[in-house]
């Protein structure tokens, strides 16, 4: 207790420095817990076990989540009770197997050791222990809020106001100690004082016991003195009261066999109702997770359909817009036709009329043409709208279809995840409820045992004095055993074939010495009688009877080793006698008898032996290599009479196995990656078991998402692209082996992954292999895409809507939506389309986006830019086009890409050249006129008009006019490429009359369009 309270005192003072250091620094555990642990191992090898429970108790206190914490707690366990702290070992023990259930450690633990912790898991553990463990994990608690506290002062930028408050806090604290110290050391001395009464209690029955154990044994002797004297009497009452108590202590035995049996088994059955509870729960799990998948599969699809009706009415309303526009021209076509002919009749008919008005005529045919050209131009850009507006209400309706879906969808699985919210709230209400009700049952439990403090430890005093008796009775029970073994033997040597020696045959069998009365001898004819003598004729039979020694090895047994247990057979009969020798060790132990001369010659039976002849014997045989270290192993052997094969005996031959025990420790470094970092694993390999270990491979398997690096460096070698191999390893009882790998996480691993190692260690003479974990690991999400233009130009006509293919793909480890911008300030208009068939066409269904995705990791998706250009832009001008994309989960990391589109279109200058001054009536004009096409583009429907006043007169041209009348010419070119020139002459010349001083004035007017039909 007081040891207790020191180590108490000793934790508290640490906590207060680690509180007052705000600047702690952090350490990585490495593999710090191995060597710890491998430094109390070796200490309690060495039999130094107080070393042994401060380091293990170390590795507990500094790496609670150590993968080493089942043996830690295993060996810190025995080292308690080696040293004598029962209690503590009781507790560690009992951590132990409440922990770990199923190790097979278990089974190598001390029979006392495992009653110890049974009776501490039965709630006979000291009280005052489990204050001082609930008063400890309280401490405990404390210290880490205070721990946290000091790191939240820490971050405040006022350093100085936060240490005045962090010393008032001190202050406080120490104060609050300083009192529990004191009320410590009253609790201290009075359990002290409490110690020592009890010791002086202990004192004085100790000497009462003693001189009640000295008046035993005075009358013990004279009771042994009384039955010398009467010897068969005695002996016989006495045996027959030894018989009754060993069947009662038989059936006490077989009872409490029975009792720890059936609670085993209720124990088993309750174990697999939890399992089968779990594994039910499990599989409604499983069923509701397939049912959701299911369900959205099914929404995924009604989407699917649903757009795809859209696409196929938008498809079959365009086909009957198209169709209706067919017929819409034939019919035009059928009308101008019959419009035609009509005129071509009556130009037929009025043909005499029409050579007078022949330049009327010709006028007001050109101008009924012009403007059946432009109503005709006009009535096709009026259909191509109406048709442009169909196609943009069907992409609307399906983009609101589809909108629709989607909103159908989220609220879909937004409902589901308030169910799954509004279940896992239940679950967490119920799981703090069954916690409270544990904490108050716990709570109950602890008031309980401190109730029952001294109850118990009178208990515990009363069941080692009641254990040091029995062991002096058996000891004393021994001794009288032996005695009456040696009368029993003495009464068959000298009165056989009487109903004592059949009585002392039946008491020695029972006694555990195999004899065998021989056969009743028919008495012989007498050879003479007479009235005065008889004579009696008798002969002694033989009758088996041998000691059976078997010499169990206390030092422990190699496992897969050939070894050797001596045994002995005194053959204790009248005559000449042979033994049979029988195993009931498993077969795989292999084991065979042999004589000690000859060791390698099995036998089964023993050779004649003379009454009084020894026989040694070996038991030949090898522990099989999956024995742990450790293992206790206990079968029996027979030997049996020849001569009376009801005289037999069997003894159990104890052994323990001894064998390498090897774990391994795996850890990483980073807990969190990123693709393309490397991270580097310690492994620890340890040897725990009491013998070597020899040609040890160690295997290590990694995750697909790794790549191995430099792990030549460290002696491996790599097996198939996905596991690293180290062979011929060799560690000695309670050696370490440390070795480094480094591993990089590939490109493509996707986010949230799991990565473990696993560790495969094979002990390659043994045949044995253990496997172990490394503490996972998990990818980072990445946000990263790409966007590309298709074409880094397009070339455009002023007023053209053109498209510009672009892609955009999801380099990152996660699935992402992605939201589009477009610049439009430059142009009329710029949308953004899904290209799904990826044809770089707009399809009519295709829908307008300003969010695309989600999309996978590493997939792609084709966007379609349409870009409605401004009217009003010169030849040769360049304006760029960008698209931003940018990841919804992440903003501020956006990708902008950009194109350029350059302006082509027709530039037209005319120039006239001629004479100009003064000029007489009748002179003669010539003016060229130069058409020329500085432009990028082609020029369609050109037209020169020229007119002049009455004063003049045409006198030649040198092209024909498409169109002349009085004061007028109009030519008309149908196309005139970039760079291309035209040249017109004319030639006037000035009507005579024309009086001086008249101005004269020759204009020109030229207009043309360019490729989509805007006027210039």
């Amino acid at each position: 207790m007081l040891r207790y309270c020191r180590a108490l005192t000793a934790f508290f003072t640490c906590l207060l420095i680690a509180t007052l250091l705000c600047a702690a620094t952090v350490v990585a555990q490495e593999t710090e817990d191995s060597q710890l642990f491998l430094s109390g191992f070796n200490a309690y090898q060495q039999q130094d076990f107080s070393a042994a429970v401060t380091r293990l108790g170390d590795v507990l206190k500094k790496y609670p989540d150590t993968p080493l914490r089942d043996m830690t707690l295993f060996w810190l366990a025995r080292a308690h009770f080696k040293a004598g702290s029962r209690s503590d070992a009781a507790r560690y023990m009992a951590q132990f197997s409440r922990e770990y259930p199923d190790n097979p450690l278990k089974n190598t633990v001390e029979e006392d050791l495992l009653a110890l912790a049974s009776q501490y898991e039965k709630g006979q553990g000291s009280a005052v222990q489990v204050a001082a463990a609930a008063q400890l994990e309280a401490e405990k608690q404390r210290a880490a809020e205070a721990t946290a506290q000091v790191a939240r002062e820490k971050a405040e930028a006022d350093r100085l106001a936060a240490a005045k408050l962090e010393s008032e806090r001190l202050a406080q604290e120490k104060a609050a100690q300083e009192a529990a110290e004191k009320a410590r050391i009253l609790k201290a001395k009075a359990e002290a004082d409490r110690i020592a009464r009890e010791k002086a209690e202990t004192e004085r029955l100790a000497a009462i016991k003693l001189e009640q154990e000295k008046q035993q044994a005075a009358a013990e002797a004279e009771r042994v003195a009384r039955e010398k004297a009467e010897a068969d009497r005695l002996a016989a009452a006495r045996l027959e009261s030894e018989r009754v108590a060993q069947e009662q202590a038989a059936r006490e035995a077989a009872e409490k066999a029975r009792i720890l049996k059936a609670k085993a088994e209720a124990e088993r059955i309750a174990r697999e109702k939890l399992e089968a509870e779990r594994l039910a729960a499990k599989a409604l799990e499983d069923k509701r997770q397939a049912d959701l998948a299911t369900e959205k599969q099914k929404l995924v699809a009604l989407e699917a359909e649903k757009m795809r009706q859209a696409a196929l009415q938008a498809e079959q309303q365009r086909a009957l817009q198209e169709k209706a526009e067919a017929d819409r021209l034939a019919a035009a076509k059928l009308e101008a036709e019959q419009r035609l002919a009509q005129e071509k009749a009556a130009q037929e008919a009025a043909e005499k009329a029409r050579i007078l008005k022949a330049k009327a005529e010709a006028d007001r045919i050109a101008r009924e043409k012009a403007e059946a050209d432009r109503l005709a131009v006009a009535k096709l850009e009026a259909d191509r709208l109406a048709q442009e507006k169909a196609a943009q209400e069907a992409a609307e309706k399906a983009r609101v279809l589809q909108a629709k879906a989607e909103a159908d969808r989220l609220a879909a699985v937004k409902a589901e995840e308030e169910r799954l919210a509004r279940e896992k709230a239940a679950a967490d209400k119920v799981a703090a409820e069954k916690a409270a009700e544990e904490r108050r049952v716990a709570e109950k439990a602890a008031m309980a045992a401190a109730e029952q403090k001294e109850r118990e430890l009178v208990a515990a005093r009363k069941a080692d004095e009641a254990k040091a008796a029995a062991e002096k009775l058996r000891q004393e029970r021994a001794g009288l055993k032996e005695k009456a073994i040696a009368g029993y033997k003495g009464i068959l040597e000298r009165f056989p074939n009487t109903p004592a020696a059949r009585t002392a045959a039946s008491r020695l069998k029972e006694l555990g010495v195999a004899v065998a009365l021989p056969p009743a001898s028919t008495p012989s004819q007498p050879v003479e009688s007479s009235a005065t003598a008889q004579v009696l004729t008798l002969e002694v039979a033989q009758y088996a009877a041998f000691e059976f020694d078997v010499q169990s090895p206390q030092a422990p047994l190699e496992v897969a080793r050939k070894n050797v247990i001596p045994f002995e057979i005194q053959n204790r009969g009248n005559g000449q006698d042979s033994f049979y020798l029988a195993s009931g060790f498993p077969a795989e132990f292999g084991a065979r008898f042999a004589a000690a001369g000859m060791p390698e010659q099995s036998i089964n039976q023993t050779p004649q032996l003379a009454p009084g002849e020894k026989f040694k014997g070996l038991l030949v045989l090898s522990v099989p290599a999956a024995s742990i270290d450790g293992l206790r192993i206990a079968h029996p052997i027979k030997a049996a009479s020849q001569f009376m094969a009801e005289a037999s005996q069997s003894r159990t031959v104890s052994l323990a196995a001894a064998a390498p025990l090897l774990r391994a420790v795996v850890k990483t470094d980073k807990p969190q990656l990123l693709p393309g970092d490397t991270v580097q694993y310690r492994v620890a390999v340890l040897n725990v078991g009491s013998t070597p270990a020899e040609d040890v491979t160690l295997r290590l398997n990694f995750p697909p998402q790794y790549q191995a690096v430099d792990f030549a460096a460290a002696g491996f070698r790599q097996e198939m692209g996905a596991a690293l191999v180290l062979d011929g390893l060799a560690l000695k009882p309670g050696e370490s082996r440390d070795l480094t790998v480094t591993f990089q996480l590939k490109a493509e691993a996707l986010a949230k992954e799991e990565l473990i190692v696993r560790a495969d260690l094979m002990n390659n003479p043994l045949q044995i292999r253990g496997t172990f974990l490394s503490n996972a690991s998990f990818v980072l999400p990445v946000s990263e895409l790409a966007v590309k233009m298709a074409t880094e130009r397009v070339k455009a006509v002023p007023g053209q809507v053109v498209t510009v293919p672009a892609r955009i793909v999801n380099k990152g480890n996660q699935r992402e939506r992605f939201s589009l911008v477009a610049s439009s300030a430059p142009f009329q208009k710029v949308v953004v389309y899904h290209d799904l068939n990826r044809d770089g066409l707009r399809q009519p269904g295709e829908p307008e986006v300003a969010v695309i995705g989600p999309l996978g990791p590493k997939e792609e998706a084709t966007l379609l830019l349409e870009v409605t250009t401004s009217k009003t832009a010169l030849d040769g001008t360049v304006e760029k086009l960008s698209l931003s994309a940018a990841p919804e989960a992440v903003q501020g990391k956006a990708v902008m890409v950009e194109a350029e589109i350059g302006y082509s279109r027709p530039v037209l200058q005319l120039a006239m050249k001629g004479r100009e001054g003064r000029m007489v009536p009748g002179d003669l004009l010539t003016i060229d006129l130069d058409i020329l096409n500085r432009g990028s583009n082609l020029a369609k429907q050109v037209e020169l008009a020229v007119t002049w006043p009455e004063q003049i007169e045409l006198v030649a041209i040198d092209q024909a006019a498409g169109k002349a009348e009085a004061g007028t010419s109009l030519w008309r070119f149908s196309e005139l490429g970039a760079g291309e020139k035209r040249v017109v002459k004319v030639s006037f010349r000035i009507k005579p009359g024309t009086g001086v001083g008249t101005g004269v004035q020759l204009k020109s007017i030229l207009t043309y369009q360019d490729q989509v039909g805007n006027r210039y």
